[in-house]
Parts: C-alpha cells; sequence; structure tokens
C-alpha cells in the first residue's frame, strides 16, 4: 500500500547499492519519495546511508548497568 505508506523502516541486511537501488525503486512505484529510516544502523556508514537515500537512523544500544556508560555510549554516537 504505497500510496498509504508514509515510511520504510528497513533493517540494514543489505550492501548500501542493494539498499540504494531498493529505495529507488520504492520511490519509483509510490511515485514519490517515501522517508526511509533505517534500524540498526553502523554509524561508520552515515554519509553512505545518506548518499543512498536513507532519512534517518536508529542506533542500537549496548545494554549498560551505569547510566554513565550509556550517556558515554550516546556522545560517541553523537559525535
Amino acid at each position: 500500500m504505497l500510496s498509504r505508506g508514509d515510511g520504510w523502516l528497513p533493517l540494514p541486511l543489505y550492501p548500501i547499492d542493494v539498499l540504494r537501488t531498493r529505495i529507488t525503486e520504492l520511490w519509483e512505484r509510490a511515485g514519490r519519495q517515501v522517508p526511509v529510516t533505517l534500524y540498526g544502523a553502523d554509524p561508520e556508514k552515515l554519509a553512505e546511508y545518506a548518499e543512498a537515500g536513507v532519512d534517518r537512523v536508529l542506533f542500537e544500544l549496548e545494554d549498560h548497568e551505569e547510566a554513565d556508560d550509556v550517556v558515554r555510549q550516546l556522545d560517541r554516537l553523537a559525535s
């Protein structure tokens, strides 16, 4: 139902060139640029994701016992 969908939330299961192709095909089928949010993104590949057509990324956080450890991980992801 591309006419009613308001976004796509893929997992990073494919190489970036395959993801780029799938995003392009999605946009062509929808007749518009459907927003894409990549779940479980690799922080080292943000520029490549953006070039492929990804609008947003979601990172998975590791389990931590201490709140300070969570903050440090978030700081690393934000930089």
